[in-house]
């Protein structure tokens, strides 16, 4: 990020490894760039796509057990632009996603099967160095895009975790029963393996297009993911849709017919920082 504004940057950590040692390399010369914090933040997509986080920087390892001595690799995996509760955009990956795949069938794997992940996490990419160094993860429906960074769980680093997964399904009935429910998935189909698949996610799409019409810029509000510009701080105005946006998108979307929850349930069943020597000001989190 320096290289590529290098006015946004100062190149003295002197002061900085003073106050935070524990960011700093011992015995170094410390006239390394640290990013300072900008008044505006830049909401582009394209400079999202220039700095922003990359599938091979953040997995390391991804496998599906199935069995003993059964590994699959993960597949089928999709990027997404999704905004954090700042309003910024962020990148995430969506592993044995069906995206854009409307004849393609779920993976269905045993009571005791598993998924193991390794993610590489940067804090030296950070751009406040106080922040806490941690990653988003949730667990959605394989057909569709979801916003870890606003409805998922944070996981710290230097940790190992044990999360198990419940799943909940909720039945309704479509008009002329009260529940007057929408069939998402028959217009996912339709629309070729994209779309909400919820009346939470169809509301979310449905602020982001009427926003989009009217100011050309998605609302630093709206969680759904996609791939248009982000109102950027300047426009306070366009970050949250009216009122006649909100009561007109709540009349277009419905419950679903079927609805699909997961709940996670986090054990953190290891800690590196516990290794860590007393006296080593780097290592700890």
């Amino acid at each position: 990020m320096c290289t590529l504004e290098p006015t946004k940057c100062i190149w003295n950590q002197s002061n900085f490894c003073n106050r935070f040692p524990r960011y700093c390399l011992k015995d170094k010369d410390p006239m390394k760039a640290m990013p300072l914090g900008p008044e505006t933040s830049d909401y582009s997509l394209a400079y999202l796509n220039v700095v922003g986080q990359r599938q091979k920087d953040l997995v390391n390892y991804c496998s599906i057990v199935t069995g003993p001595n059964s590994y699959k690799p993960c597949t089928n995996v999709v990027s997404e632009h999704v905004v954090n509760w700042q309003g910024h955009p962020n990148t995430c990956f969506t592993f044995e996603s069906l995206w854009g795949q409307p004849d393609a069938q779920p993976m269905i794997i045993p009571v005791t099967g598993k998924v193991i992940v390794e993610l590489l996490l940067h804090p030296e990419e950070y751009v406040f160095h106080y922040e806490s160094v941690k990653a988003h993860v949730m667990v959605h429906d394989s057909r569709a895009l979801d916003n870890p960074t606003r409805e998922g769980i944070t996981l710290l680093s230097g940790r190992t975790y044990n999360i198990y997964v419940s799943q909940k399904v909720t039945l309704r009935l479509p008009a002329p029963y009260r529940t007057n429910c929408t069939n998402y998935p028959k217009l996912w189909r339709e629309n070729g393996g994209r779309g909400p698949l919820t009346r939470k996610s169809c509301l979310a799409k449905c602020k982001m297009e009427r926003m989009l019409q009217i100011f050309g810029c998605v609302p630093q509000s709206i969680s759904y993911p996609n791939n248009n510009t982000i109102c950027d701080d300047n426009r306070i105005l366009e970050i949250f849709p009216s009122l006649e946006i909100v009561e007109g998108c709540s009349r277009e979307c419905a419950d679903a017919c079927v609805e699909t929850t997961y709940h996670l349930r986090v054990e953190v069943d290891g800690e590196q920082s516990l290794q860590c020597a007393a006296n080593d000001t780097n290592c700890k989190a």
